[in-house]
């Protein structure tokens, strides 16, 4: 799948795996995110084989031009969970806009966990 937006440039074509690799460093660089959490079996079974799916954790649905994202993660003991969610949403948020041109509608963070 692919997102289509249209801007003073023309129409705009983004695939589903650069928003998903976009969103992966993200949540990656983020402060207290241990990892993000499989969502499926695919994710799961491309962990048994040691690759990286960019996708693991993250959900993105699209209406027109805009996107609205689920976040799976884990995240570091200790941590003040609530902060940690606050900044990657304000992280995804700017960086998917900035980047993509497309209105993120909204950023859910779920955490399913506290790792040592």
């Amino acid at each position: 799948m692919s997102l289509k937006t249209n801007n003073k440039y023309g129409q705009i074509l983004i695939y589903d795996n650069a928003i998903y690799a976009l969103i992966h460093k993200i949540v990656m660089d983020t402060y207290g995110v241990k990892e993000l959490v499989s969502r499926n079996i695919k994710d799961s079974f491309l962990d048994l084989m040691h690759l990286v799916a960019y996708s693991k954790g993250i959900k993105i649905s699209t209406n027109n031009s805009s996107i609205k994202i689920d976040v799976y993660c884990l995240i570091d003991e200790g941590v003040n969970q609530e902060t940690v969610k606050t900044n990657l949403v304000k992280a995804i948020k700017y960086n998917v806009e900035n980047y993509t041109g497309m209105i993120v509608e909204e950023v859910i963070v779920h955490v399913l966990g506290k790792q040592v």
